[in-house]
């Protein structure tokens, strides 16, 4: 845990190991209370994207990423995969989570720390997290890439585009979404891959989704991962 903005918030990642599955898990917690939701979206209203490697992404997500990363995570994540080199690495995050993680499997593919067949990030409610070119640099790397979306998901939706995603300008969502259409109750709940257009902000899926809500933010799979909504801002 480090402290990722000048408010004091903080940034979590967490690596893990299951022998039996033969998996690294390399996890990354969402924001922490509403006021690191509100410096979170000044930052990425009022500051440019930074580069990252061929792309740019939000400043606050690539802070977050790059304290936690070098601080101990990558250590510990080389000396697992020292030890076991044929293990998948399952990179995940919710929220604020899920675009540290989409960054850590950027970077770890780009480095080839393992083979791509063997990494996959899994993210849940994440907002988008660059430009288009990072998107696409993203997608060539992490072959396996699942963004899942609980049906009208409002963080999914911020940074906000006006009109369509852009190529050009503006951020861009990457990996194929796993959207949710009657809600994410349970894994079993319907759902469908979204590959139509735009590539990767198909606008058949979580993207036309109108009125959107924060309550679908809180619970992924019946798993109550936003509950500082509830006490801090839908109930003051």
């Amino acid at each position: 845990t480090k402290n990722c903005d000048v408010f004091n918030n903080s940034c979590s990642g967490y690596v893990a190991v299951s022998h039996a599955l033969k998996v690294i898990v390399v996890a990354y917690r969402g924001s922490l209370g509403s006021h690191q939701s509100a410096a979170i979206a000044e930052e990425t209203l009022l500051k440019p994207m930074t580069t990252f490697f061929r792309g740019k992404v939000q400043s606050y997500w690539k802070r977050g990423f790059e304290l936690l990363w070098q601080a101990s995570m990558k250590a510990e994540v080389e000396a697992l995969l020292s030890k076991n080199p044929k293990y998948k690495i399952w990179v995940a995050g919710y929220s604020l989570g899920g675009a540290m993680a989409s960054l850590t499997s950027t970077w770890i593919s780009s480095f080839k720390l393992a083979p791509r067949e063997n990494i996959i990030l899994y993210t849940f409610g994440m907002p988008r997290v660059g430009n288009y070119d990072y998107a696409l640099q993203h997608d060539q790397l992490v072959n396996n890439s699942w963004r899942v979306v609980n049906k009208n998901d409002l963080i999914p939706h911020f940074p906000i585009v006006v009109g369509v995603p852009n190529i050009f300008i503006g951020p861009y969502h990457h990996g194929v979404e796993v959207f949710y259409s009657d809600g994410a109750a349970s894994v079993y709940s319907k759902h469908r891959e979204c590959h139509g257009k735009p590539y990767n902000e198909d606008a058949t899926c979580s993207f036309a989704e109108k009125h959107l809500s924060i309550k679908r933010h809180l619970t992924y799979f019946s798993i109550p991962v936003g509950d500082f909504w509830k006490t801090r801002c839908l109930h003051p």
